[in-house]
């Protein structure tokens, strides 16, 4: 299996994450779309990062699949987040049926994060 984007997070902990979220499809194309936002925008993502955001979509796909609802208490953390992090991240939030808006804005912080390290 080849996943875009992949250095040096082998292709077992990948498939482990996969098959954790419950929806192993679902989760490599959600995965998938989310690197090719970061390297169609020239950012480098650390492997920490990518381990990270791997693991938040692999936990949100689950979630998902259990109807589990996770609510953010107080938005106003996220106000200094950009729009373009907050945009890419409702897109992929949007793919799945039983998740709410809120947590476009915890995922959001994995863009804005990749974005920090160009500014470096």
């Amino acid at each position: 299996m080849y996943i875009k984007g992949v250095k040096n997070v082998e292709k077992k902990d990948l498939t482990n994450y996969f098959m954790n979220s419950q929806d192993p499809d679902v989760c490599e194309s959600i995965y998938n779309d989310a690197v090719n936002y970061i390297d169609s925008n020239g950012y480098e993502i650390k492997d920490d990062q990518r381990e990270a955001l791997l693991n938040h979509i692999s936990e949100m796909v689950k979630r998902n699949q259990r109807k589990e609802i996770m609510q953010v208490e107080d938005k106003k953390l996220f106000e200094e987040v950009s729009q373009e992090s907050i945009k890419q991240a409702r897109e992929l939030v949007k793919q799945l049926e039983h998740i709410s808006d809120d947590e476009t804005y915890l995922l959001s912080i994995h863009f804005e994060v990749v974005k920090y390290n160009q500014s470096k």
